[in-house]
């Protein structure tokens, strides 16, 4: 149940902060940026056959790369503040 959680309750924040704080109101942009943000390259595929056009690229594209980079920088940087935190 606490996989579900974790995997649910950000993608559902996301999705609603973007909606309202962001403002961003095409629902296709909005769940390509999530799907990009999780790296979720089947949802981007779905997206991708629902649209039938290029819409979800350019967001998809953007925060996947956003998100691969923090991934790589971020990694090793939590890695070392839980060891110090440790000892």
């Amino acid at each position: 149940m606490l996989g579900v959680a974790v995997t649910v309750i950000p993608t559902v924040l996301s999705f609603f902060i973007s909606y309202t704080v962001l403002r961003i109101r095409n629902p296709i942009e909005l769940l390509a940026a999530i799907a990009g943000g999780r790296s979720a390259n089947p949802a981007f595929a779905a997206l991708m056959e629902k649209a039938g056009n290029a819409t979800p690229v350019v967001p998809f594209t953007v925060t996947y790369a956003v998100a691969n980079v923090l991934l790589t920088l971020w990694g090793p940087v939590i890695i070392a503040l839980v060891t110090v935190n440790a000892s």
